[in-house]
């Protein structure tokens, strides 16, 4: 079961998954994949950390480059729409960091996050976990083939069980979760064939509501179903 969770910019979807993730745990479940939590100071977000929730163990994936988001900001700029450029450009540093926007991705962060990523969605093929997060796959990948690459190939390749047999011996969901944006949300349902869609940002419109959609996140993904498979 494949499971797409959409939203704008700062809709909450990160945090969906770190909760869902957590209720998992609680439920007994194998949980692992990667979730990348907006880390802020001052209320100003300044960098992007990758957590992988097999480990529990984080690191830094990114900063913020002061005056970046202003720099390669082209929604106003009509030489940069003329020329297609409806978002920044790649480029990479004299020290060889990638700079998207107002990001400096580290390539070996990167790389670190698309080995935990790929491994756990390819892991849960063979009952290791019953749930995978993959937060998220936007630009770099799709634009500029960088990021999380290997993850994505292993979506392309994912033959996800529909059910698996934890170690309490119920037959639960196994579920891959991807978050994405909402415009890239039709495209990835039709490739992979996702099982739900749900957008966060257009239901959920406050705390609570937010808590009921993670609930039901996690009821779905851990819902108990018949033994058809031994």
């Amino acid at each position: 079961m494949t499971v797409l969770l959409t939203g704008e910019r700062g809709s909450g979807k990160t945090r969906a998954c770190l909760s869902a993730a957590a209720a998992l745990r609680r439920a007994g479940l194998g949980v692992g994949g990667l979730v990348s939590p907006a880390v802020f100071a001052d209320g100003v977000k300044t960098a992007i950390d990758a957590d992988d929730l097999s480990t529990g163990q984080t690191w830094r994936l990114a900063d913020a480059i002061p005056g970046a988001a202003a720099r390669n900001d082209f929604r106003g700029d009509r030489q940069a729409l003329a020329a297609g450029r409806t978002r920044p450009a790649l480029e990479t540093a004299p020290d060889g960091g990638l700079l998207y926007g107002m990001w400096r991705f580290d390539p070996a962060a990167l790389a670190r996050a698309d080995a935990v990523a790929a491994s756990a969605v390819r892991a849960i093929g063979d009952r290791r976990f019953n749930a995978v997060f993959v937060d998220e796959l936007g630009p770099l990948e799709f634009d500029f083939g960088v990021g999380l690459t290997d993850t994505l190939q292993a979506l392309d390749e994912a033959s996800c069980p529909s059910t698996v047999r934890p170690a309490g011996g119920r037959m639960v969901a196994a579920v891959i979760v991807v978050t994405a944006r909402v415009e890239l949300a039709p495209d990835l349902a039709v490739r992979w064939g996702a099982d739900y869609v749900w957008t966060i940002g257009r239901d959920v419109l406050d705390g609570a509501d937010l808590a009921a959609e993670i609930q039901r996140l996690a009821t779905v993904i851990a819902e108990t179903v018949p033994p058809s498979s031994p």
